[in-house]
């Protein structure tokens, strides 16, 4: 019996709580409800509408009250045949029904007035409700949009309120254009993301090939207790091959991603000139090498940074030498003629509104399914080409395209391999 009288008192105390928190929601809801900025606005719009409705109704009746107790109303009085002691009590008596006429009609204008004002109490509410729900329907809907983001987190939710230039459209829009930049900022952010992820991928993949090679010679030459001297110099000369491969990749990396925010105002460039220095610069290393290095340079001017478009054209000679310096010790050029020739052509002319700049070479080139992507960074031409020419063409492409200019290659194995960049001229009076 004590068992149930607990799981009774239990389930009564379970009833209570669950009563009192149905009771805390309503009262919850209650409170929101009247302290909703709709209801506020209508409340306002009641009461203002009530007050002036009041005052209207208080002085036609205060008006009309004045007119009928007025002297000036004259009444009419009546003679009968009789004594005038009749005839001034008729009067009299005529004077109070009058009196008692006016109170009636008074109280009865004072009660409809109270109805009235009572009605247009509540009809006030009422279409003061659909106003303010009207006013702020915008409100609610970046309300709407907003939470929809939140719990979607899509970006590309818009309001898209049409109609007349009010301020809440203008808040719309307003909220659209923002939303707009949020897009476009957030997609930015993402692609650079992947970029720099990609990134670390990519140069953490392009040091480990000369750090491999590195580490094996290392100890082959220290397990070989019988390793000679020249065998020595051998592994020196591949270590230290290997260590300028990964100072070329750390350079190529600092410029292929810093370019962005290196970029200079273009100022006046002569490609003449440029083109001479460029010959003078490598005519030496090219020679060492057992390359003929020829310029043709015509007068051609354009608006430019000089920095970037000298490093650029030098990349381009510097993977010819390389081209050229890999095939040395492969069979690749076994079956040519002896008189075979390295040789690269460095020219500048115009043609068309643009500047053209060539880099041919007639080494080893590059295979046809490697020319889409060239320009890629990392991508380097032949699996099996350790340097490559790596992130060095995604600096030329870079800088290319920020001159609004365009890079053409053409390849034809010890033949013909040629790269072309074109690049608007200046404009008169720049």
């Amino acid at each position: 019996m004590l068992i149930d009288g607990e799981k009774a008192n239990l389930t009564m105390a379970k009833k209570t709580k669950e009563k009192e928190a149905k009771n805390q929601i309503q009262r919850r809801s209650l409170n929101d409800f009247i302290q909703s900025l709709q209801f506020r606005i209508a409340g306002v719009y009641s009461l203002i509408l009530f007050g002036l409705s009041f005052g209207t109704v208080a002085v036609i009746y205060f008006l009309v009250r004045a007119s009928i107790h007025s002297d000036d109303i004259v009444r009419p009085s009546f003679s009968f045949p009789g004594t005038n002691a009749e005839n001034d009590l008729y009067n009299a008596n005529l004077e109070q029904i009058e009196d008692l006429a006016n109170r009636q009609s008074l109280d009865s204008l004072a009660n409809y007035s109270v109805y009235a004002l009572i009605a247009l109490f509540a009809m006030s509410l009422v279409v003061g409700w659909f106003v303010a729900g009207s006013t702020l329907k915008p409100i609610r809907q970046i309300t709407l949009v907003m939470r929809d983001i939140y719990s979607s987190n899509d970006l590309s939710l818009r309001i898209s309120r049409t109609g007349a230039e009010t301020e809440l459209k203008k808040l719309s829009d307003t909220f659209d254009d923002m939303m707009e930049s949020l897009e476009q900022s957030f997609k930015e952010n993402i692609l650079t993301l992947e970029a720099t992820v990609n990134f670390v991928k990519e140069s953490s993949h392009e040091i480990r090939n000369p750090l491999q090679v590195i580490r094996t010679n290392l100890q082959i030459t220290q397990s070989n207790e019988s390793a000679t001297l020249e065998e020595y110099k051998e592994t020196i000369d591949i270590v230290t091959k290997a260590i300028d491969r990964m100072s070329n990749v750390v350079d190529n990396l600092t410029q292929s991603d810093y370019y962005r925010f290196t970029q200079k105002e273009h100022s006046r460039v002569e490609l003449s000139l440029l083109v001479k220095e460029l010959g003078d610069e490598f005519t030496r290393p090219a020679s060492a090498k057992g390359i003929k290095l020829k310029t043709d340079a015509e007068e051609v001017e354009i608006l430019g940074d000089r920095v970037h478009i000298k490093q650029t054209v030098a990349n381009l000679l510097q993977n010819s030498l390389e081209a050229f310096e890999r095939s040395r010790n492969t069979d690749e050029r076994s079956g040519k003629d002896k008189d075979f020739v390295p040789a690269i052509f460095l020219s500048s002319t115009q043609q068309n509104g643009y500047a053209i700049i060539t880099v041919r070479d007639n080494g080893p080139g590059i295979p046809e399914q490697y020319k889409d992507s060239i320009f890629a960074r990392y991508n380097r031409g032949t699996e099996r080409e350790e340097e490559g020419r790596g992130l060095g063409l995604t600096v030329v492409r870079q800088v290319v395209e920020s001159h609004s200019g365009r890079i053409k290659l053409e390849s034809s194995p010890w033949e013909s391999t040629i790269f072309t960049i074109s690049i608007p001229l200046k404009v008169e009076g720049v």
